[in-house]
């Protein structure tokens, strides 16, 4: 079965996180979403509540051929214990492709393929860590993450505000 793993830490899912969701999918028979986590870091969304949105995203786009469930630890031992060998990456530009290639060379050399998807450009700028700083400044987030991601980001206490969050909805 043609299986993919795309794998992240989806802290908070982006639109274009979503978006190479669902063509990953649409490129292979079965996709598993990986939701990275590190039990010693602080996250904006906790992981469990990263997969149901996720697969509320996914159920809302009538994608069907994807599970997400959390991990931590190695991408490729998650990739392994679901017997996936087809490594899905998005690529935002130069500098995400620079960083990414030398994960796909070793990945390679250990039994792993690599497919690289480059971000619409309406998605190119678009990063968790972006998404961090318009919280931070306390900026709209509706161009950067779906409206129930906002509503989360409020509900954990990440955005202050569900008109500031939601703003131009």
């Amino acid at each position: 079965m043609n299986a993919a793993l795309y794998a992240g830490s989806f802290d908070p899912p982006t639109l274009g996180h979503l978006d190479i969701v669902t063509r990953a999918a649409q490129a292979s028979e079965r996709l598993v979403v990986g939701v990275g986590f590190n039990p010693a870091k602080k996250h904006f969304i906790p992981v469990e509540d990263r997969v149901a949105l996720i697969q509320a995203e996914c159920a809302e786009a009538g994608v069907e051929n994807v599970t997400v469930e959390a991990f931590s630890g190695a991408t490729v031992e998650f990739a392994r214990k679901h017997d996936i060998h087809l490594l899905v990456r998005g690529l935002r530009g130069f500098a995400d492709l620079e960083r990414e290639r030398g994960l796909a060379e070793i990945n390679g050399h250990n039994g792993f393929e690599t497919m690289f998807l480059l971000a619409r450009s309406q998605h190119a700028h678009i990063s968790s860590s972006l998404v961090r700083e318009v919280i931070v400044a306390g900026l709209c987030l509706d161009q950067l993450v779906p409206a129930r991601v906002a509503a989360a980001l409020v509900r954990h206490g990440a955005v202050t505000s569900q008109s500031q969050a939601l703003a131009g909805r």
